[in-house]
């Protein structure tokens, strides 16, 4: 845990000075320290940020630790540039070390609020957006109201593209959107919701592979690749990307009223540890 714990502010502090980045002198935290803490989160404290802040003080690892809401502000202060950047330098990682050029497709939904109070959502009012944000879990057989977010990941799990997308957007409809900036010869594996013949066709021009099976062909074939897809459990579920929640707030200006529900934030432990994917999972 000691050791992964310091890996993770590590990467954080050299990334940063890498891209030239400056702290204030007055502060308190770094930046590293303040983007350390939601990873620490997601990978030993199931994403609970008020946990991981007490734990890293106690413990020593952070002595100057924020107060539970300035940490909010700072966290949220930090520009997505930085989360993005660290995002494609670790992308790129991953691809290279992906040997077998396998990868998978997914998505999983991110509830802004439960179906009893979309008409009371402040963050994508049903009166505003429509339907645009409501979207169906296959896995489950129902509903939510919210986002999705759509991961290509390697063949250990680990994310090298994501896109966060209104609930109501299929899955194909967002696939064709992303850059898919895999090396040639790559096999991407999909769930048949994916399925799409000239997209296929286009992509084989490229030297990309995409095999769009049934769930139970899928689950035969590539269980080794990201894990178990469609597994209503999956840690992609748990953790995935913090971003998510960031993108969120963001296009909320009025503040923290609306926060999504601790276990079905997204948290960016896939950026440095691998991540199995659960496509369409609840």
């Amino acid at each position: 845990m000691e050791d992964t714990i310091t890996t993770i502010y590590c990467l954080r502090e050299d990334f940063l000075k890498a891209t030239r980045h400056r702290d204030d002198s007055q502060v308190l935290m770094s930046t590293a320290e303040v983007m350390s803490v939601p990873l620490v989160a997601a990978t030993f404290f199931g994403g609970n940020l008020d946990k991981t802040r007490l734990f890293l003080n106690e413990y020593g690892y952070m002595k100057n630790m924020l107060s539970k809401s300035r940490l909010n502000r700072h966290l949220h202060a930090i520009g997505l540039g930085l989360w993005q950047g660290l995002f494609a330098l670790l992308a790129e990682l991953f691809k290279q070390r992906n040997s077998q050029r396998t990868y998978a497709v997914g998505s999983l939904p991110v509830p802004a609020c439960d179906n009893i109070r979309i008409r009371r959502c402040r963050l994508y009012p049903s009166e505003e957006h429509g339907q645009a944000f409501r979207g169906y879990i296959p896995s489950k057989r129902r509903y939510f109201y919210g986002l999705r977010v759509h991961l290509v990941v390697s063949g250990a799990g680990e994310p090298v593209e994501f896109a966060l997308e209104a609930g109501s957007e299929a899955d194909v409809t967002v696939l064709k959107g992303l850059g898919l900036d895999l090396p040639e010869g790559s096999t991407i594996f999909a769930e048949k919701g994916y399925t799409d013949y000239d997209y296929e066709d286009l992509l084989e021009e490229f030297g990309l592979h995409l095999k769009a099976e049934a769930q139970e062909e899928l689950q035969a074939t590539n269980a080794g690749v990201g894990g178990v897809p469609g597994q209503a459990d999956s840690p992609v579920h748990r953790d995935g990307l913090w971003l998510a929640d960031e993108l969120v707030r963001q296009e909320d200006p009025r503040g923290p009223t609306e926060r999504l529900r601790a276990e079905d934030r997204l948290l960016p432990a896939g950026l440095l540890y691998s991540v199995p994917l659960g496509s369409n999972s609840g």
